[in-house]
């Protein structure tokens, strides 16, 4: 999971995750890694946020919050 919040963009479908090596080597588990990223609240997902040739989601990475007081 730690692969895919080192990925260089903020913004990503998961077919641009392929271009890690390390992942696509792991694409059977990538569904359940974004899913627990979600969870975590490490990303989140926006459904239809992509039109290409199909509707793709789009994950979006949230950035930490510098005023938060949680340690």
């Amino acid at each position: 999971m730690s692969r895919i919040l080192l990925y260089r963009s903020l913004i990503f479908t998961s077919t641009n995750l392929y271009i890690d090596r390390v992942i696509k080597r792991s694409a059977s588990i990538l569904d359940l890694a974004l899913t627990n990223l979600i969870e975590y609240g490490l990303i989140h997902a926006v459904k239809k946020g992509l039109l290409s040739s199909k509707w793709t989601t789009v994950y979006v990475k949230i950035l930490p919050d510098p005023y938060s007081t949680d340690d």
